[in-house]
């Protein structure tokens, strides 16, 4: 991804998957780069190009006059396989548009991590089946295959390694990015909507309740009087922002002073947390008996919620001054482990971004 992005930025060209076929890509702002596209299909320069862009927000930058109508299109089928046509604005020029008056303009869904998982486990055959799907829809997808019950089941949470590092997901606030922050760019809400749409005291509880800020409401002060004067659509934008309403003091231990509000802005942009609470209940529910849920939180807000639910499902519901247990009331769940499990030391060599990683375990003992 690096590679391919250094090549656009040097004037070069990419070969990349969409919706429907592999498509060749330049940077659009570019007139020799966007030349070399037409000279490699053979195509006529007055045929128009699609512009493609990460997010809704980028839209205002090619096109103006922009219709509410298609504001609620792109929010309900973007990324998808979808364009926009719309009026061009002075960004989309000629070699872009063939010369024409409207550009057409697209967010492309985001396969890339669906296909290095199933490059990586072709080995196992049709024992591996990919699906593209949030963690509470696992009773749908169990069911989409024919089964009512399975044997284990792992939740990996959070952010993976692959969104943090790919630049343009806009999770780093080290470097500059698109503020996006949704794991799934075929849905949701992206972060720059968030702060730019929501009102202030929403705002501040997001990033109390999320990130635990408790500068919160400073931050969205400062938050509010910049997006009067332009929306905040970049994550160096945002981060600037945060540190310079944190005291000083404050600023010099605890890491990077944005971290707790691009947590709490992720959270929400993805719906972590509710997720989470959603899904647990349901993959309990898939266990066969001997079956295991095992999952990995990396911070303590999702590992608050599996333990609580975790401590629910394990616990007898028998009234308490009964002198034997009754079967009905008998816990069908037991703690694998009585607290978290956490990384090794080498571990912690080999991958320093399992330290904050709590495991928790749990097997069904009873149908």
């Amino acid at each position: 991804m690096a590679d391919a992005a250094a090549n656009l930025l040097a004037g070069g060209l990419v070969a990349f998957p969409t919706e429907t076929v592999y498509g060749l890509g330049a940077d659009a702002t570019n007139e020799i780069a966007v030349s070399r596209i037409y000279s490699v299909k053979g195509r006529p320069t007055d045929h128009p190009l699609i512009v493609h862009v990460s997010s809704i927000n980028q839209l205002d930058k090619w096109a103006i006059e922009i219709p509410e109508y298609a504001i609620k299109l792109a929010r309900a089928f973007w990324p998808g396989p979808m364009t926009l046509i719309l009026k061009r604005s002075e960004v989309a020029e000629d070699f872009i548009t063939g010369s024409q008056d409207s550009v057409g303009v697209r967010v492309p869904s985001d396969p890339i991590a669906l296909e290095r998982a199933s490059a990586r486990l072709a080995r196992f055959g049709d024992r591996f089946k990919p699906n593209h799907a949030i963690f509470d829809r696992i009773g749908e997808v169990v069911s989409s295959y024919g089964y009512e019950s399975v044997n284990g089941i792992l939740f990996d949470l959070g952010v993976s390694s692959i969104q943090l590092d790919e630049v343009d997901r806009g999770f780093s606030y080290s470097q500059d990015a698109p503020l996006d922050m949704r794991m799934d760019r075929t849905r949701g809400i992206t972060a720059s909507e968030i702060v730019n749409t929501y009102a202030p005291g929403a705002l501040v509880k997001i990033l109390r309740t999320y990130g635990e800020e408790k500068f919160a409401t400073r931050i969205v002060e400062n938050i509010v009087k910049a997006r009067a004067k332009a929306p905040l659509n970049s994550t160096q934008e945002l981060a600037t922002l945060v540190k310079e309403s944190i005291p000083a003091a404050t600023r010099r231990t605890g890491g990077n002073p944005a971290k707790r509000t691009f947590q709490a802005l992720r959270i929400e942009a993805n719906d972590e947390l509710g997720a989470i609470t959603r899904a647990l209940p349901d993959a309990l529910e898939l266990l066969m008996v001997g079956g295991r849920l095992v999952v990995m939180s990396f911070q303590s807000l999702e590992d608050r919620i599996v333990k609580e639910i975790f401590a629910e499902a394990s616990t007898s519901k028998s009234p308490r001054n009964l002198p034997v247990e009754l079967p009905e009331y008998a816990a069908k769940f037991s703690l694998v482990f009585r607290s978290s499990e956490t990384p090794t030391a080498q571990e912690l060599e080999s991958n320093p971004r399992s330290a904050s990683v709590r495991l928790r375990a749990i097997e069904r003992v009873a149908a």
